[in-house]
């Protein structure tokens, strides 16, 4: 039998004597190859070749342009002032079931005003990231050793010090309040997890199932996560929820959790990415639109309605909300400045020779 596998990063084809002969790889190189049909002769395949680029695009007041071109660039953050963009540089993506994922990627940052752009790990390979507040500081996850378990790290941008492992089995780590980093513990059914930069004083943060974890509000209180349970709405198949970090009901933000959310830097606004149109069961994404919501000073969260957004009319549900034209995007100083990424796919068909 001939088939389609996606093995060390990059998508090939492979034939297995049946029914228990060894898989042998018979594609290789930089190109991908996705489905295959045999020809009726036997003597061919006829496969779809291709490459995908991901690149990263900014927007602001002069409008939007690409400030990276290469490989894939994914994962985008700007600094505070927006004259810096963080990124992860990955030379190969896998599919998982939340869309491409970096399979090896390097953290790097882009001085915008003149495109030169620096690694700022030399030799780790990034799974997902978070910067701190004062820009200092870079807390990630890896996937180490010949079994790739997800581990979670500190180090210091300035390179002054070696990176410090933090947790193993953990990731989608973010900063909280000051001094700790929250994140994603595998070995606890994705039970959230606080712990203190010097990897003393863990504890976990009481919440609801937790299938993915997204932003932590910049003063460490709220957390955003997906919970594939109801989350305490009725009738709902999960939803997307703001979970306290110190003890107390959640919040739900989407009921479908057809959205993940986030916050600006400063946490003046509140932005929610609807990036999925209809049922999360579904593998067809639809794209949808980000929304700003203003906070009120002294809050960590917008006054959202008490069973939380209606996606299809939100600008009547909040006030002051705006609307961005792209779905998934990381929001820089204020609404008008962001950073999202597009991808490109180009494929032919091609007919392979079997020999």
């Amino acid at each position: 039998m001939y088939f389609g596998a996606r093995v060390g990063g990059s998508a090939h084809l492979w034939r297995q004597r049946f029914p228990d002969g060894t898989p042998e790889q018979i594609t290789f190189g930089p190109y991908e190859e996705e489905g295959v049909a045999v020809a009726p002769d036997g003597r061919s395949l006829v496969t779809s070749i291709g490459t995908r680029r991901s690149s990263i695009w900014l927007h602001d007041a002069a409008g939007e342009r690409a400030v990276s071109s290469e490989g894939y660039a994914l994962s985008p953050r700007l600094s505070r002032d927006g004259k810096r963009l963080f990124y992860l540089f990955a030379r190969d993506l896998s599919l998982s079931a939340s869309g491409w994922r970096p399979w090896s990627a390097e953290l790097r940052a882009m001085d915008l005003g003149t495109g030169k752009s620096d690694a700022l790990l030399p030799g780790v390979s990034v799974t997902d990231f978070d910067i701190s507040r004062d820009e200092k500081l870079v807390a990630f996850s890896a996937n180490d050793g010949p079994e790739r378990t997800s581990t979670v790290w500190l180090a210091s941008l300035d390179r002054g010090s070696a990176p410090r492992q933090i947790a193993r089995d953990a990731d989608e780590v973010s900063f909280g309040a000051d001094g700790e980093l929250i994140f994603r513990s595998l070995a606890e059914n994705n039970a959230l997890v606080r712990i203190r930069q010097d990897a003393t004083g863990r504890e976990p943060i009481p919440s609801p199932p937790v299938l993915d974890k997204f932003g932590v509000s910049p003063d460490g209180q709220w957390v955003v996560v997906f919970s594939p349970g109801s989350g305490g709405i009725p009738g709902a198949p999960g939803a997307t929820l703001a979970v306290p970090t110190r003890g107390g009901a959640p919040r739900p933000i989407c009921p479908g959790g057809d959205c993940l959310a986030t916050w600006s830097s400063d946490g003046r606004f509140f932005y929610v990415l609807n990036y999925i149109a209809n049922s999360r069961s579904s593998s067809v994404l639809t794209q949808g639109k980000a929304l700003a919501i203003p906070v009120p000073a002294g809050k960590s969260l917008p006054d959202l309605p008490a069973g939380g957004l209606d996606l299809t009319a939100p600008e009547t549900a909040v006030p002051g909300v705006r609307v961005i034209d792209h779905y998934v995007i990381s929001p820089g100083p204020d609404p008008t400045t962001y950073v999202f990424t597009k991808t490109d796919l180009q494929r032919n068909l091609f007919r392979i020779p079997l020999r």
